[in-house]
């Protein structure tokens, strides 16, 4: 049996002075991983990325599955484009909310969201028809959500863009004329400006 002595060089680094931040940098580059720039508001996509995507708890998911869920959302933005979302709250009396929960896809009117197609106009989940509560509209690069709110007197948009800043802001400003005008239309009373 033979005992092999290596002698530490200069460059070795003591456990207890950290890490060497250059070499982490070298090889985050070299194997192509590092920081993920992040867009749209601080709405902890990345969480919501372990939640639903993954269906782990991000307090407890361990380091390998948030390097997969990672992985697999770089995967998904190199594929879809990388989201934009916001999230944006309207006062909304109860007769308001009360509507607004009431919608059929027939009250919206128009046909383009953004510049693009109404792919989906849904109040109802497409799995097992159960009531959304509220009003869903898609197109090919993006979709929003509208909900009255179960303890305030507001109405929630929710919006998402797989394009850029810009066109998520013109989906929030066509969502809040369409939830107005399908408020608005017969049978859905006589209130206008939900949101303007």
């Amino acid at each position: 049996m033979s005992t092999t002595s290596v002698k530490a060089s200069s460059s070795t680094r003591n456990a207890l002075e950290g890490p060497d931040t250059s070499s982490i940098a070298r090889q985050l580059h070299q194997y192509g991983c590092g920081p993920i720039p992040f867009v749209g508001s601080e709405n902890a996509f990345y969480e919501r990325h372990l939640v639903f995507d993954r269906v782990i708890d991000p307090q407890v998911a361990t380091a390998r599955e948030c390097f997969e869920a990672l992985s697999h959302y770089r995967e998904l933005t190199a594929e879809f484009g990388s989201p934009y979302y916001t999230r944006i709250d309207a006062p909304a009396s109860p007769e308001q909310k009360s509507r607004l929960q009431k919608l059929t896809p027939e009250a919206v009117k128009e046909s383009d969201l953004a510049g693009e197609p109404i792919t989906a106009k849904l109040t109802r989940a497409p799995g097992n028809n159960a009531p959304i509560g509220g009003l869903k509209v898609a197109a090919g690069s993006g979709w929003f959500a509208a909900r009255p709110s179960g303890t305030e007197n507001i109405c929630k948009i929710y919006a998402e863009s797989f394009k850029s800043r810009k066109h998520l802001h013109a989906i929030v400003r066509e969502a809040q004329e369409m939830v107005s005008n399908a408020l608005d239309s017969p049978g859905c009373g006589a209130q206008t400006g939900v949101w303007q």
